[in-house]
């Protein structure tokens, strides 16, 4: 029975190890033949005791030394990615041995230019406004750049135009290009490479390992902590706590790990190579990794009266390579969009509160062809002379009152009238001679003659004095009263020729300043006073007026220039009087003053701040002249009514006291060799004669009461 048990015994181990013999055989075969990674086998001891093993698969050891061939490929060429397997890919930097470079030589001088379409004065705004183009799954995804063409219409000039047909009929890149040029609509392009938004980390978090144990022939890696913070994409500030999970990545170094298991009670993960062929152990540090998920937002910057039709193209990072066909268009007016914080707010609004705009002032100063005063040069002075100018009456507006019709006839009447007055009163004296000589029926028509000519004059005196205010009222509604004669030094000079600059650019002259003074007969100045001030601190300063006067012209004006797109100075015109021509001189004078001056030329160069100025010309002298009155037709006529008016005027009021009837109730001393009259008439002396029978007092003439007498006296 011994003998049988062990023979037994000897075929149940021959049995097992043709069975394990079997079992590595198969396990080599399929490693040879699966695409797994592994294949695992079971051996049996001679105690019955099993044992497992693991067998890498050929094929796929074959597949990862292929991949490093072609990865080592790349680096040896220099060129494309490398790549770890179907589903990761990184970059590689090679750096050669430091060289010097090679001189450059063989180039070729320039001689054309190109336009760059760059529209960059968006970015001269502060703060700037732009907005956000989303992109994503439209281009690659390691495309971090695009190629942007901004259409630009005035949204003043093309409004109507662009509501009524472009907001609705979105067109191709060249089907909008041509449609404008067809249309003669003035546009702008911007043309430029713009930069995605940045890729911002989500996860932060590190952990070392603290222990490394295997089960089952799978690694197990304790970590101090399984935890990792959640941060915000635009401050970076932690929003949340998270714990590891399968599918997470970690890298350590230049190696990257995908997490396979975890154990969350006991802090223990698993994790496979995905970059990388280091086996982590004890002291590892792991970071937790950022999927580089790209932000494919395209921030697009604009301007205020702006309507905007902007286009893109993908930019192949690898190759710098753009695409070839333009996108379908994004369109806005500017003016009309939201404010993302306050909806209700306009960037209309917006811009005029908020909004400094540099690159606005730079288009404008562009638009106007500005010369600096660093750029300029100074202009040459204006040469004067004294037969170039005359003191001329600048108000001669004013002797048009004397040209009117109704003055003419008036002040013609009032002559005429006048005439007659001075004729009757030289009449009515003569009269009053000859009536001493005369007596009976003679000194009786002699008297009726001297009343009606009397008479004739007061009403003549009347009409007079009317007529003096009529004429007076005229004169006034003339702008004739109380007028003076005004005079001016007036005149023209030459304009100097522009400054040509090196660049061949015309720096136009574009005024002038006059600086003049009054000077005494001698041409010597006059004695300039001084004035005395405390500032604030106390101190006492003395000022010295100065007895020079300067005065500006006026400037030639910019007008818009629709063929060139820019403004131009417009010319000088010395025949136009309807136009303030830049070289006039006007100065005030008066009779008995003598005028210094001299003028210098001021250069668009610095203008409006700091303008260039010429240095002064030489004086020129002018006094006023002895031929000119100082007076006028006028004030000689005014003069002449105010002094009849006072006249009349007291001639009436000795009127209204009687004065004339007193002074015409005269008769010449007919005794009297020496021509003395008698002041007064008997028969208009009023006597109070009282009836004696009946005691009645009646009022008669005192040559009644004389006749009166003269009867009772003779009849005795």
């Amino acid at each position: 029975m011994s003998n049988i048990n062990s023979f037994a015994e000897n075929i149940n181990k021959l049995v097992e190890n043709t069975n394990n013999s079997l079992s590595i055989l198969q396990t080599i075969d399929s490693a040879m033949l699966s695409e797994k990674s592994s294949t695992s086998m079971t051996l049996t001891a001679a105690d019955g005791s099993t044992e497992s093993f693991t067998i890498p698969g050929w094929n796929y050891m074959n597949s990862k030394l292929t991949a490093i061939s072609n990865s080592l490929e790349t680096i040896m060429n220099g060129t494309g990615i490398i790549s770890v397997d179907a589903s990761h890919g990184r970059y590689v930097k090679l750096t050669d041995i430091a060289e010097v470079p090679s001189q450059i030589s063989g180039l070729t001088d320039p001689s054309m230019f190109s336009i760059d379409a760059d529209w960059w004065f968006e970015n001269m705004m502060f703060p700037c406004a732009q907005v956000t183009v989303d992109l994503r799954n439209k281009i690659g995804e390691l495309d971090d750049r695009v190629l942007v063409d901004r259409v630009i219409l005035s949204s003043s000039e093309y409004y109507d135009i662009y509501v009524s047909d472009l907001m609705s009929n979105r067109k191709t890149y060249s089907d909008l290009i041509d449609y404008l040029n067809t249309k003669g609509i003035k546009y702008t392009e911007d043309k430029e490479i713009l930069n995605l938004s940045l890729v911002s980390p989500q996860k932060d978090g590190t952990m070392s390992v603290t222990g490394v144990t295997y089960l089952n022939d799978v690694q197990w890696l304790t970590l101090d902590t399984i935890e990792y913070r959640n941060l915000d994409k635009n401050t970076g500030n932690t929003v949340a706590t998270s714990v590891l999970k399968v599918g997470d990545m970690l890298s350590s170094g230049s190696f990257l790990y995908t997490i396979t298991d975890i154990d969350i009670d006991s802090m223990r993960i698993s994790v496979e190579e995905t970059l990388g062929y280091s086996m982590p152990n004890i002291d590892t540090v792991f970071h937790v990794y950022n999927e580089l998920v790209y932000n494919k937002y395209a921030n697009v910057r604009f301007g205020s009266g702006e309507i905007d039709i902007v286009y893109f193209k993908g930019i192949n990072r690898t190759f710098n390579m753009n695409g070839s066909i333009w996108s379908e268009p994004v369109q806005f007016i500017t003016d009309n969009l939201l404010f993302s914080e306050d909806s209700s707010t306009l960037f209309s609004s917006y811009y005029k509160n908020n909004i400094a705009d540099f690159g606005q002032k730079m288009l404008s100063d562009l638009s106007e062809n500005k010369i600096s005063y660093v750029g300029g040069k100074q202009p040459s002075a204006p040469s004067i002379s004294s037969s170039y100018f005359s003191v001329v009456q600048i108000n001669t507006q004013i002797n048009a009152a004397l040209d009117t019709d109704s003055v003419k006839s008036l002040e013609s009447e009032n002559e005429s009238t006048k005439s007659t007055i001075d004729s009757l009163k030289s009449t009515i004296e003569s009269q009053q001679t000859d009536l001493q000589s005369l007596s009976g029926t003679d000194y009786s028509n002699l008297l009726k003659s001297i009343n009606s000519n009397i008479s004739q004059l007061q009403g003549l005196q009347v009409k007079y004095k009317t007529s003096l205010s009529e004429l007076q009222t005229l004169l006034k509604e003339n702008n004739g009263i109380d007028y003076t004669p005004k005079y001016h030094i007036r005149g023209f000079f030459p304009v100097p020729a522009d400054v040509i600059l090196s660049s061949g650019t015309v720096e136009h002259i574009i005024g002038f300043e006059t600086e003049y003074r009054y000077i005494k007969e001698d041409a010597t100045g006059v004695a300039l006073k001084t004035y005395t001030y405390t500032d604030s601190s106390g101190n006492e300063h003395t000022g010295v007026y100065s007895d020079w006067n300067i005065i500006s012209s006026s400037y030639l004006i910019k007008e818009y220039d629709s063929t060139t797109g820019t403004y131009q100075w417009e010319n000088n015109t010395d025949s136009d009087g309807t136009v303030i021509n830049i070289n006039q001189i006007d100065i005030p004078i008066s009779k008995g003053e003598k005028v210094e001056f001299r003028v210098r030329s001021v250069s668009e160069a610095g203008y409006p701040y700091s303008p260039l100025k010429s240095a002064w010309s030489s004086s020129v002298i002018m006094s006023f002249p002895a031929n000119l009155s100082s007076s006028s037709e006028i004030e000689n006529i005014i003069t002449d009514i105010n002094d009849e008016n006072v006249e009349l005027t007291i001639e009436q009021a000795f009127t209204d006291k009687g004065v004339d009837a007193h002074l015409s109730d005269t008769i010449a001393n007919t005794n009297s060799t020496s021509g003395v009259y008698f002041k007064h008439k008997a028969e208009n002396i009023a006597y109070n004669y009282k009836d004696p029978s009946s005691g009645v007092v009646t009022t008669i003439s005192l040559q009644d009461a004389l006749d009166k007498l003269f009867t009772l006296v003779n009849a005795k």
